[in-house]
């Protein structure tokens, strides 16, 4: 049994070693890809106001609209706690409605229904819209993002 895998192992090598160079590894995976202007993306915090928010028609050219991008983000943040308030004040409300207190969805009414799917659609769109526009790296809209969110948890934290 020993004598078969020895057999092979020059095989085993020679497809590994062909495997090998056919692939194309990159020496710096971090800063690899390039974006449509041909500069590399940042994968570190960067203190440039001419970002991208989100697509390449949200060019944050000058300081006024860096200014509204941040005023943006807080709305932002707080607007996702507070559907969050909302989204909890609708199911505790189908708690107290529903028959033999299980509170689950199946008892809600069709607006119900329709009201929490799209208060859920709502809250996810704007939560992964947060995580992209944290992943501009840029420490201003970061602070942005995290003054929205806690300022919304603190006025409204104890309601989740």
């Amino acid at each position: 049994m020993r004598n078969i895998y020895k057999s092979y192992l020059k095989y085993y090598t020679l497809a590994i070693f062909c495997l090998t160079f056919t692939f194309d590894f990159v020496s710096s995976s971090c800063c690899h890809s390039k974006n449509d202007d041909g500069v590399m993306l940042p994968m570190y915090f960067s203190n440039n106001e001419n970002i991208k928010m989100l697509f390449d028609i949200f060019q944050v050219k000058n300081r006024y609209q860096f200014i509204f991008c941040n005023i943006l983000c807080i709305i932002m943040g707080f607007f996702s706690v507070y559907i969050k308030v909302l989204k909890k004040r609708l199911h505790h409300n189908v708690q107290k409605v529903a028959d033999g207190g299980d509170g689950s969805y199946v008892n809600m009414s069709p607006c119900q229904n329709v009201n929490y799917g799209f208060l859920s659609f709502l809250h996810y769109t704007i939560d992964y819209l947060l995580m992209l526009i944290v992943m501009t790296f840029n420490p201003y809209i970061f602070l942005s993002i995290m003054t929205g969110l806690s300022s919304a948890y603190l006025f409204y934290g104890h309601l989740i």
